[in-house]
């Protein structure tokens, strides 16, 4: 539902119409939330006024149909409170996102840095082999995956494959 400010100038107050100013798309994107959280409570309690009114006006009116400007003025506020609040979920998922930001960079900030290899030189007779190149640092999970990686295996043997593998070729070895 739109909001017709023109006609909402001429039938509310002046503080009931700075609540229906502020709830324009154009105003929402300026307030902080501290600012929306006190608007939302504001435009709740005109909203309830307008609501209560309109009830008592029917009960009083014969036909028992409420006055069209008291429900006009609280299908407005409704609408403020709708467009406040979804301002307010943005706002709270911007936050959240910047705060899961702001903590991974910590985290990353927080964790040691890998130690780099000292440069190789250029020529080296051990071109693509990190073990065998000069000044190479590696640790021992390194190494392993590396030497399986030359081998083409798919991946690392267990202690008993190996053993059994070693039992095999000793006895063709033997014949």
């Amino acid at each position: 539902m739109t909001i017709p400010y023109p006609q909402a100038k001429r039938l509310c107050t002046a503080s009931e119409y700075q609540l229906l100013e502020a709830a324009r798309p154009e105003n929402l994107n300026r307030l902080k939330a501290a600012a929306l959280k006190a608007k939302i409570a504001r435009t709740r309690t005109f909203l309830g006024k307008w609501r209560d009114l309109g009830i008592s006006q029917s009960r009083r009116a014969k036909a028992g149909a409420t006055p069209e400007r008291t429900a006009q003025k609280a299908a407005w506020f409704a609408e403020a409170i709708r467009r406040f609040e979804a301002q307010g979920a943005k706002l709270e998922k911007a936050a959240e996102t910047a705060a899961r930001q702001a903590a991974q960079k910590a985290k990353k900030a927080a964790r040691p840095k890998p130690a780099t290899p000292a440069p190789t030189k250029r020529g080296s007779r051990a071109k693509g082999n990190p073990l065998k190149s000069p000044g190479a640092v590696a640790t021992q999970g390194k190494v392993r995956k590396i030497r399986i990686a030359q081998s083409g295996q798919k991946g690392r043997l267990r202690g008993h494959v190996l053993a059994a593998g070693r039992r095999n070729q000793a006895k063709r070895n033997a014949r």
